[in-house]
């Protein structure tokens, strides 16, 4: 049986807000404690305290690394652009032989890929493509015989451009997917460069995708 405890620190670690004010001890337990009864409560199917909340909260506050999350408070980033890119795939494979990996610039020039959305991953192990799907065959072409290890499909880009100040600033990374985690919303890919970072999602978790980010970024 779930424990209110576990309830507690789930809906707490849920909040952008909650979680660092009570690590930081500036929040009202007990007004914080009225606000959630109901809701812990209907997880539990019994009733339930106020005194076994607050209780709960401060047990949660003590424990250890908890106090830590005070200082993880998202930022709010300042950008230059957020562009969607819809129509994804992605295609990945294994890589055999130094020949092949370092035949990159082969499939650069067997396609023309300028005027497409075009990212390579490459690894000790695996080389990774996204790009258009109108693209799709063209790779395949070039690795034949070889089949991909994967094919995903139905994908679509957020791609965000900030100032190259952003850098050196601590916390960027976490403050664009811990709201994205938060929401249980999955990320299948991260890619980044100099001042832009791209995150790669299914296409049905697009909309909440957007609505999260939003509340992260500021327009320039």
């Amino acid at each position: 049986m779930i424990k209110i405890s576990q309830i507690i620190e789930k809906m707490v670690s849920s909040s952008e807000i909650v979680e660092p004010a009570l690590a930081q001890g500036i929040l009202n337990l007990s007004a914080y404690a009225k606000k959630i009864r109901s809701e812990v409560e209907k997880e539990v199917k019994k009733p339930v305290t106020l005194g076994s909340i607050v209780i709960a909260l401060s047990r949660l506050k003590s424990k250890p690394g908890f106090r830590n999350k005070a200082s993880l408070k998202p930022l709010k980033i300042k950008i230059q652009e957020l562009a969607l890119t819809m129509d994804l795939l992605e295609l990945t494979f294994s890589k055999q032989s130094p020949e092949k990996s370092a035949g990159m610039a082969g499939i650069l020039g067997s396609h023309d890929f300028s005027n497409s959305f075009f990212m390579v991953t490459q690894t000790s192990n695996e080389i990774t493509f996204i790009t258009k799907t109108e693209n799709r065959q063209a790779i395949l072409q070039y690795f034949k015989p070889r089949q991909p290890k994967v094919i995903l499909e139905n994908l679509g880009a957020f791609s965000i451009r900030f100032n190259k100040s952003y850098l050196k600033t601590p916390k960027l990374i976490f403050s664009l997917i811990r709201p994205l985690a938060v929401k249980n919303i999955n990320i299948i890919e991260v890619i980044s460069t100099y001042s832009e970072i791209c995150f790669i999602f299914e296409k049905k978790d697009l909309e909440k995708a957007f609505t999260v980010l939003n509340e992260v970024l500021i327009d320039k």
